[in-house]
């Protein structure tokens, strides 16, 4: 029964049944759609369908429950794991801490030399190409016109 409702829902937000037919372009017209949406027939609605009015109306909860129902889930295209961000923050902590301990070190005796300069630099380096890196794991969206190192993103 949530099919169906979740179907006449879809076909409401697409504007009725003769909106919906419009929108599927022939593929079914309106009383195919009323059976879809109806209780008293056992015709549910294709996935190609649904894949069809969910583009047209932005509502995604018909697909969603037949994903659920074959036991998985909906993830949005560029999606990150809330794992990935924090090991991509964190990797870029670690190394900033590496730069600052490098820097105590080089001033521990009251001033920088061309080692302890080249060793800040290069944890500097190592600063800037973790968290390209790691902004580049949380998906091209988040990296527009933000410059890269070793490659596009």
């Amino acid at each position: 029964m949530a099919f169906k409702t979740l179907a006449r829902v879809l076909i409401e937000k697409a504007g009725g049944l003769e909106a919906a037919a419009a929108c599927l372009r022939g593929r079914v017209g309106r009383s195919q759609l009323a059976n879809y949406q109806s209780p008293h027939h056992d015709q549910f609605m294709p996935v190609d369908v649904a894949i069809r009015l969910t583009e047209v109306t932005g509502d995604i909860a018909l697909i969603e429950a037949m994903a659920e129902r074959a036991g998985y889930r909906l993830t949005p295209i560029g999606a990150v794991e809330p794992g990935c961000a924090v090991r991509s923050v964190a990797a870029v902590a670690k190394e900033t801490n590496e730069a600052l301990q490098a820097l105590a070190d080089g001033m521990g005796d009251g001033a920088l030399c061309g080692r302890d300069v080249a060793r800040i630099r290069s944890e500097m380096l190592d600063i800037a190409r973790v968290a390209t890196e790691g902004a580049a794991s949380l998906g091209s969206a988040s990296l527009h016109g933000l410059p890269t190192i070793g490659g596009a993103a």
